[in-house]
């Protein structure tokens, strides 16, 4: 793997790589070329993800406490 290059599994057949500048998520395998789908995300991409799972998170724990 590229020194630059860093991957993790998310669960159910998903990945999310790191190639030194943005994240790709891939489905059915960690390695790019081999995926059956790519999902290129850069950094601005990754904030409004980040920012709409704290929202989604907040939402639940709110419900949870009425």
């Amino acid at each position: 793997m590229d020194k630059n290059k860093e991957s993790i599994h998310l669960g159910d057949g998903a990945y999310v790589t790191f190639d030194g500048h943005g994240y790709i998520i891939t489905a059915n395998h960690h390695n790019i070329a081999h995926a059956t789908d790519k999902i290129y995300l850069d950094l601005d991409g990754i904030d409004k993800l980040e920012n709409f799972v704290k929202r989604i998170k907040q939402k639940m724990i709110e419900e949870a406490c009425k």
